[in-house]
């Protein structure tokens, strides 16, 4: 992969963070979904959408999503994840620095691919909330979140992300406060809001539609998605990192990304987290 090009990445962090750290909608609220009544919220509670480039039922999803989101605020966190039939792999990607224009942005990667596998999904879009269950249809994902946002939450996540462009790293601490003893993986992912890309909407094709919440990668660390024991009442936090990426394939905005992270045993997530990565200056 070639080396990144310092000019145009301080550009595109000037401009993420004077336009951008705040994500897009072209969803008119007109055609989201209708809410339920209120419930008392105390879970977090994390909904894997199973979504590609190519679906032209998928823009449908996305508008369930931000409707969920209006009604709960950062008790729902959306991660949408490109896998399957109609995904297109970051293989196809093409950036075009004379003319921007010529981009063709692609989302798909094989981690994406290998979770929509897991769960068998062979139509989309399909979601799966707080990982239990099956994929299921979304049209059930406001009831699945009514459901399970109301479930008492074992333990608290708090999060600190913070992007340093001087070695192009994300520093992530993540300190869980367990109310039980339990043990549970600690999972992270890094998601980015904003990238303009293309996607098929019903018979339209969109050249410049703004994908939000975009599945981009995992974190690893020598502690992080395997099994923890936890003490109630015993804080403990995590520590570790991940590159930035800006290759030929894959062009993050640091501004535009959050952390993830959540905990998951044999039944589910047991409780979830979101963080802004902020970008030191």
């Amino acid at each position: 992969m070639p080396e990144m090009n310092n000019k145009l990445h301080t550009a595109l962090l000037a401009i993420a963070l004077g336009a951008a750290t705040t994500a897009c909608s072209g969803i008119d609220s007109d055609d989201r979904f209708i809410e339920m009544d209120a419930v008392e919220s105390q879970r977090t509670v994390l909904i894997e959408d199973y979504t590609g480039q190519d679906c032209s039922n998928c823009p449908e999803a996305h508008a369930v999503l931000e409707g969920l989101m209006e009604q709960y605020g950062d008790k729902v966190i959306p991660v949408s994840i490109h896998g399957g039939s109609f995904g297109v792999t970051i293989d196809y990607t093409y950036f075009d620095d004379n003319n921007p224009a010529n981009n063709y942005v692609c989302l798909m990667t094989p981690e994406g691919t290998s979770m929509n596998d897991q769960w068998g999904i062979t139509a989309w879009p399909k979601g799966v909330v707080n990982h239990t269950g099956e994929a299921t249809d979304k049209d059930k994902w406001p009831a699945q979140v009514r459901e399970a946002i109301a479930q008492p939450a074992e333990a608290e996540i708090a999060i600190e992300a913070s992007y340093n462009p001087a070695d192009n790293l994300i520093y992530i601490s993540t300190t869980v406060e367990p109310g039980a003893a339990f043990t549970a993986n600690l999972c992270m992912w890094v998601i980015e809001d904003g990238i303009i890309a293309f996607q098929q909407s019903g018979s339209d094709y969109i050249e410049n539609y703004c994908h939000n919440h975009v599945y981009r990668a995992t974190v690893t660390g020598s502690e992080i998605d395997t099994p923890v024991a936890f003490e109630r009442g015993e804080a403990r936090t995590f520590n570790t990192t991940i590159a930035s990426r800006y290759n030929e394939k894959e062009r993050w905005v640091p501004a535009n990304l959050s952390i993830v992270a959540f905990l998951r045993d044999a039944h589910g997530v047991m409780q979830a987290a979101k963080a802004h990565v902020r970008v030191a200056d």
